[in-house]
């Protein structure tokens, strides 16, 4: 499996069309549990800052998200210069479900990305906290009700209307 998945990296990295990767992420799914060579892969990618297959990288994490991938996904956050992979990172941050996730989510709930004018990231970081539901995540999303931006006040407010009817 190791060398299938080596073979659809290199192929992934390189300049391929949508469909092509579309294509290679399918196959990804048909080699079993290729999660540490993708952790690997990604650190690589990170260390030679090459953003453009990372993020591609990132799309291929399984998802719900494994565990294993929160503490890099979480630097990725914590360090959220490399505006290439934000929205790849927030993508895939959407369906964890590990709290220790939950300060780096919240760290990053009133960063705007440039070109980002609907706030997609900043919603997709609200359903991450929405989703993980702890104490400290919930205290995350009422602290966006507070935001300047409308939009991110009202998912978050929905957000919160969200998880009171599912409990109840």
């Amino acid at each position: 499996m190791k060398n299938q998945f080596e073979h659809l990296y290199q192929k992934m990295c390189q300049p391929i069309t949508f469909a092509e990767l579309q294509g290679v992420y399918r196959e990804l799914k048909t080699i079993g549990d290729f999660n540490d060579e993708l952790l690997t892969a990604m650190k690589d990618e990170l260390d030679a800052s090459r953003w453009g297959c990372l993020c591609k990288l990132i799309w291929a994490i399984p998802d719900p998200v494994p565990r294993m991938f929160s503490p890099f996904l979480c630097r990725l956050l914590d360090d959220h210069r490399h505006l290439e992979i934000m929205e790849a990172v927030a993508d895939a941050m959407s369906s964890i479900t590990d709290e220790e996730a939950v300060p780096s989510l919240i760290g990053v709930l009133d960063h705007y990305l440039i070109g980002d004018a609907d706030f997609h990231f900043n919603r997709k970081i609200l359903y991450a906290l929405a989703n993980i539901g702890s104490p400290e995540a919930v205290a995350g999303i009422r602290s966006a009700l507070e935001s300047p931006e409308e939009i991110i006040r009202t998912t978050a407010k929905k957000e919160l209307d969200r998880m009171r009817a599912t409990k109840g």
